[in-house]
């Protein structure tokens, strides 16, 4: 129950974010057990991998939209 979307909806959209950058950002934090508890919990169980991969997807989708929106806005005259 804990890693359905109506509980834990936001813990995935936060450890999405900075999935990609957890190498780097344990590097920077110089704490290698930085996110380690999320990371464990999500990773633990094929629901959270299935349920990670979909919120980084959409993650991307809107990082996509906001620089879109970006460039559309800078380039106007």
């Amino acid at each position: 129950m804990f890693l359905q979307p109506s509980v834990s909806g936001e813990m995935f959209v936060m450890f999405g974010k900075v999935y990609s950058l957890l190498k780097e950002l344990r590097e920077k934090l110089d704490d290698p057990e930085a996110f380690r508890d999320v990371e464990a919990v999500i990773m633990g169980t094929k629901c959270g991998r299935d349920r990670l991969k979909f919120i980084t997807k959409r993650i991307e989708m809107w990082r996509e939209k906001t620089a879109n929106k970006t460039e559309a806005g800078g380039k106007r005259t």
